[in-house]
C-alpha cells in the first residue's frame, strides 16, 4: 500500500485552470471520494496522480517517493475508467489479463491471478463472455478485476458507478468497501453527487467556495447546496466520517 500527497498541485490548459493549487492527503489504506459537479476537476485529479497528465506546478508523492515527473507504468495504480473502457473484441478473461501482459506475466500464473479476481468481484463462470453480453454492473466488475489483478498499490475510479440505476449502484457501493477491506488497497474514488458517498471514510470536496466541513451521516441543504457551488480554489480534506 502507498499513501498519496498532493502540494500546490494546478494544471492549466492555457487560461483554464482544470486543478487549482490543490493539496491533498490520503494515508495508506484509506477510502477517499473526492466529490464535486461535472467540470470541477476530478478526472484531471486523478489523471495527475495515475500519471497520465503532468501537473503545471506542484509535487505528488506517492509512498513518500517525489513522481511528479514519473511516468504512468512506474506508479503501480489501477484505474477504473468512467466509461469502463472494455475491450469489445475481448472476452471477460482476456480483458482481465490485459494489464497482466503488459507487465510480461503470462501463462498459468496469469491465468490463475485473473481468475481469482474474478471470482473477488463475483464473476466467476462468465469468463468466455463479451462485454456485449454483460449488463452495466457485471461491465463494472470487469473493469474492477482488470484494475486490481496485478495487485496495484493505489485504486483510482473514475464515477464507475454514475451509469447505473440506483439500486445497482447502492449493491455495488457496499460491495466496492467490502473489496477494499479484503485487499486493503488506498482508493480515491470521484463521485458527483455526494448522496452517493455515505459509507466512504472520508469525503474531499473539489474546488469549494468555502473550506469543507467534516462530513457525518447524511448531507444537510447546506452542505448539497455549497456542493453545487464549485470556484478556482484548493481542495481540502474533509474530517472523517461517523
Amino acid at each position: 500500500m502507498s499513501d498519496i500527497r498532493l502540494e500546490g498541485v494546478s494544471k492549466r490548459y492555457g487560461p483554464v485552470a482544470a486543478a487549482d493549487n490543490v493539496d491533498l492527503a490520503v494515508a495508506q489504506g484509506e477510502f477517499v471520494t473526492i466529490l464535486g459537479p461535472s467540470g470541477s476537476g476530478k478526472t484531471t485529479l486523478l489523471s495527475l496522480i495515475a500519471g497520465l497528465n503532468r501537473p503545471t506546478a506542484g509535487r505528488i508523492f506517492i509512498g513518500g517517493r517525489d513522481v511528479t515527473e514519473a511516468p504512468a507504468q512506474e506508479r503501480n495504480i489501477g484505474l477504473v475508467f468512467q466509461s469502463y473502457a472494455l475491450f469489445p473484441h475481448m472476452t471477460v478473461l482476456e480483458n482481465v489479463l490485459f494489464p497482466l501482459g503488459v507487465r510480461k506475466i503470462g501463462g498459468a500464473v496469469a491465468r490463475g491471478q485473473a481468475l481469482d479476481a474474478l471470482k473477488l468481484v463475483r464473476l466467476e463462470g462468465l469468463q468466455e463472455r463479451r462485454p456485449s453480453q454483460l449488463s452495466g454492473g457485471q461491465q463494472q466488475r470487469v473493469a474492477l478485476a482488470r484494475a486490481i489483478v496485478f495487485k496495484p498499490d493505489i485504486l483510482l475510479l473514475d464515477e464507475p458507478l454514475g451509469a447505473l440505476d440506483r439500486k445497482l449502484r447502492e449493491e455495488l457501493q457496499v460491495e466496492l468497501k467490502q473489496l477494499q477491506r479484503t485487499l486493503g488497497t488506498t482508493r480515491k474514488k470521484p463521485c458527483p453527487c455526494p448522496i452517493a458517498s455515505w459509507c466512504w471514510t472520508r469525503a474531499a470536496p473539489s474546488r469549494w467556495r468555502r473550506p469543507p466541513r467534516p462530513i457525518s451521516g447524511r448531507p444537510t441543504a447546506s452542505l448539497r447546496s455549497s456542493w453545487a457551488s464549485p470556484i478556482s480554489s484548493g481542495s481540502r480534506m474533509a474530517g472523517p466520517a461517523s
